[in-house]
Formats: C-alpha cells, structure tokens, sequence
C-alpha cells in the first residue's frame, strides 16, 4: 500500500503504477493506493505565502495531540480535504473532558453481578462494534471507524445504563472501549487505562477481537426503544396516565407476519398471499393488516410471539421507572379491547388508563 497526497495522482502516483507494471512481476504491484486529502485552514485553503498556515508544533502546544487527532479522524476520511476550525478544534477539550468524567462515574457504580439479558444484549452489541470498528480500518474508512468507536459505543454504554444497575458486564465493555479508543487519544486512554488498575501501556494489551454476536438480543432491545418512544409520544398527546398497558400480538399474528414476510422476498404478488389456506382461516379481518404490509414493500424481522413476550414482560420495571406509574405487559390474546385487537408483531398495543 502507499500512502499520498491528491494532487499527485496525475504525476507521481500514475508513473509509479507504470514503473511497477514495466519493471516487476504482478506480485509485487501495488496493493493500493490511498490519497489524502488536502487541509484548510477555516474553510479556506492553507498557504505558507500568504501566512494561512497552522503549525504542527503550535497546534500541539495549544490543544494537544489528543484533540488533534480526535478532530481530525472524525472530521473528515483520509481522502477528503480536513477543515481546521479553531472554535470546533477548542470544543473537544471539553467533549474528552466530560467523556473521561463519564467514564469514571460508571466506572465507580459497577455493583457486580449483572446476568440478564440485557447484559447479554451489551456484549454482544460491542462484539458488533468492534467487528465493525476493525473492518473500518482496514478499509481505511478512518472517520466511520473513529465515529462508531467513540459515539455509537458511548450510546450503546449510555443506553445499557439506563435500563439497568451497573453490573461487570459495563466494565468488560468499559475495558474493551479504552483499547478501541487508543489510536485516536492514546494519552487519555492510557490516563484511564492506568485508573482502572492496567499495568504496561495500552497499545501493548492487544486489539480487542470482537465474539459472538446475537441478532435477536438488538431486536429486543429495539423492540423495548420503540415501544418506549411510541408510550411517549401518547403521553405527549393525552397526559400522564395512572398506568399503562402493552399488548403483544398473538402467535397467528405472527405467522401471518412471516408469510407475508417470506413471500416479499421471492417478490410474490399479493394475490398469492390473500387465496394462501393459511391466511384465508382468519377470515376477512385481517385482509386489510395484510394489504398494508405488502405495499410497505420490505418488512423487518421480528422476534417469535413468545420472546416479544418474554423480552416486554422482563423490561415492566424499565419502564414503570421511565413512565413513573404502573406498566403491565399482558398477551393480547387474554385481553379484550381495541388496543389489545390492535396489536402487531414488532408493534404492541399500547393503552393508556387514567
């Protein structure tokens, strides 16, 4: 691989490709080539003659390699022109400062335990963000990597703190981030990597290697996000009830859900899904849920009636701390009512009583 600059595509780059071809065997050609983008100084092109420069060295005195390198790795991807703006470069002082404050707060209120599934749910989640991280890099897709390490795990973090105590499993996750983290602030993270009781520098610890990940642990975690969301936005509309009712679709609901499902990827038509024995033996109620969505066109995956269930059910006290009131998960098939008749799978019935 060889690293350049842009403005040497039409020189020096396509000879070398010319030289490699003429002069060496196919094995030794290039692998890549990887052109880095031009800097500007607030929007601006930088020129040294005209004095529209930022200086390493000054930049470094001022604030530091680690903001540096963080602003510049998430600012822009290697081959993209980087915009040095002086007010945004001086915001991540105060962006790390607060993260690495973050950090040992959740740290500290780590109680031990901790094997639900939402524990579950967070080792897999950054077993998913770091498979994800690594083939970043490797493909030198530097800002996506850089965002992905730094914010999307901090949410994941953030949203696992929400839901439950602190237990290891944050702390493994905690471990896992600092070393995830330290190509792009390596001073801070071996800071925190030497709090939390490491010895040796960081970059000798290893890249993290990401596990096993398991696709229906984020389903329930999204499933628990959206219907959390949708109670919400009711409560916005109608006011704080005294308590709440979620209603999960029952099993036929289900199994009409994956037919249809299945009959949009081998792009069946819809007739083919109305004269099906299976959907015809719930009669003419549901010809209309079914005409809907087919015309969606692409259906997500969904857990099984059982575990929307079981994963609604496990969340009751999540969100009676969310909602400040009585939750209760019930299946719609033992209740009776339009919101509980209303109920799809993905999509709970959700009722409000005052």
């Amino acid at each position: 691989w060889r690293t350049s600059a842009a403005d040497l595509i039409q020189n020096h780059l396509t000879f070398m490709l010319f030289h490699h071809t003429a002069i060496f065997p196919k094995e030794l050609w290039p692998k890549g080539i990887v052109t880095f983008g031009m800097g500007l100084l607030e929007s601006e092109k930088m020129s040294s003659s005209k004095g529209r420069v930022i200086l390493a060295a000054e930049a470094l005195q001022r604030y530091g390699a680690d903001r540096i390198r963080l602003f510049l790795r998430q600012g822009a991807g290697p081959w993209q022109d980087f915009d040095w703006k002086e007010k945004e470069v001086g915001l991540y002082r105060e962006k790390l400062e607060k993260w690495a404050e973050w950090f040992r707060q959740r740290w500290e209120e780590v109680k031990g335990g901790g094997k639900g599934r939402i524990d579950l749910w967070l080792k897999s989640k950054v077993s998913q963000i770091v498979k994800e991280v690594t083939e970043s890099l490797e493909s030198w897709q530097i800002r996506k990597a850089g965002l992905k390490a730094f914010f999307e795990f901090w949410d994941a973090l953030r949203w696992y703190c929400r839901r439950t105590e602190a237990g290891e499993a944050l702390r493994e996750a905690m471990e896992t981030w600092l070393k995830l983290l330290a190509p792009w602030i390596p001073h801070l993270t071996q800071e925190l990597w030497e709090w939390i009781g490491k010895q040796g520098f960081i970059h000798e610890a290893g890249w993290p290697e990401a596990g096993k990940t398991d696709p229906k642990l984020e389903m329930g975690e999204e499933l628990i996000r959206r219907t959390m969301e949708d109670i919400r936005e009711i409560i916005k509309l109608k006011g704080q009830p005294k308590s709440i009712r979620i209603y999960t679709a029952p099993e036929w609901k289900h199994e009409v859900y994956q037919l249809v499902l299945e009959a949009l990827e081998r792009k069946a038509v819809l007739r083919d899904i109305l004269t099906d024995p299976r959907v015809q033996k719930h009669g003419k109620r549901i010809l209309e849920w079914v005409q809907r969505l087919f015309k969606e066109g692409k259906l997500a995956e969904v857990l099984t009636a059982q575990e929307e269930y079981e994963v609604l059910k496990e969340a009751e006290a999540f969100f009676k701390k969310e909602f400040g009131c009585k939750v209760e998960v019930i299946e719609a098939i033992k209740a009776e009512g339009e919101k509980a008749a209303r109920a799809e799978p993905g999509k709970p019935g959700i009722e409000l009583c005052f």
